[in-house]
């Protein structure tokens, strides 16, 4: 049985563009593909996605706010493509990343993609892009959000530990977390939110959540908002289903761009 279930986890690691829906030849209006690389040097893929109304060929003093997504485990940057037009039409900068050994990012060490080791290094291609956006002079650095999904949640979240915890970087204005659970393969939530009381985070939950590895997704998840400290708001669906799902409905483009504006 274990070799059953070890010969079907390494499938799923070898097949994870299966599972991912970003085309490169289906790029949506304003979008233009990036290269970036991670603190520990592995080649990472991502779009940023230019407001209705930017254009490069006729630069302004125009400052425009941004929003960092992180998709969910064994997906893309395509979890956020229904919300991403939405953002766009409002005057946001958007820059969506492959997570390592994920869409078009560089595949290396496959046998760790399930560890602590592996996964708490996602932060740093999160990373990445936050210091992408930075480097943009179009950009309104005070009015920089991020949103993840899933394991995306936690690297999020993770995210805005680590720039709040510098008081030279400009810190997160919020923070979307679609999906999130207390731990993910030993990668907590826990240790970290706690660091990011001065950002206001929206908890997107479904009442149906499945049960990846026994633990109720979201319970988990309503766990963590109750115990965070900082300011909050709660999106709850009944039926939907688990994180992407959640993201393509137009109740949640309303209702997460509408919690955006008002942040």
């Amino acid at each position: 049985m274990r070799k059953v279930l070890f010969l079907l986890f390494i499938y799923c690691i070898f097949t994870a563009n299966l599972f991912a829906d970003w085309d490169p030849a289906k790029l949506l209006p304003g979008e233009e593909t990036i290269a970036l690389q991670s603190k520990d040097k592995l080649n990472l893929g991502g779009s940023v996605y230019y407001p209705v109304g930017y254009s490069k060929d006729s630069p302004s003093d125009k400052k425009y706010p941004a929003v960092i997504l992180i998709h969910s485990w064994l997906r893309d940057r395509s979890d956020w493509t229904p919300f991403i037009p939405a953002l766009q039409q409002a005057g946001y900068v958007v820059i969506a990343i492959d997570l390592r050994n994920h869409g078009v990012s560089e595949n290396k060490r496959y046998w760790h993609l399930a560890t602590y080791h592996h996964l708490s290094r996602m932060l740093y291609d999160a990373r990445a892009a936050y210091d992408y956006i930075l480097q943009k002079d179009f950009v309104d650095k005070t009015k920089i959000y991020a949103g993840g999904v899933s394991i995306g949640a936690i690297i999020a979240t993770k995210l805005c530990s680590e720039i709040n915890g510098n008081r030279r970087l400009p810190h997160l204005k919020g923070v979307i977390l679609v999906s999130p659970s207390e731990n993910y393969f030993g990668v907590s939530i826990e240790t970290t939110i706690e660091y990011c009381t001065a950002t206001p985070f929206l908890f997107v939950v479904d009442k149906t959540d499945p049960r990846p590895n026994d633990n109720n997704i979201y319970i988990s998840g309503m766990k963590i908002y109750k115990i965070f400290r900082g300011p909050k708001d709660k999106i709850e669906f009944d039926g939907t289903g688990h994180g992407n799902k959640m993201i393509a409905t137009d109740r949640f483009t309303d209702e997460a761009l509408a919690w955006i504006k008002a942040h």
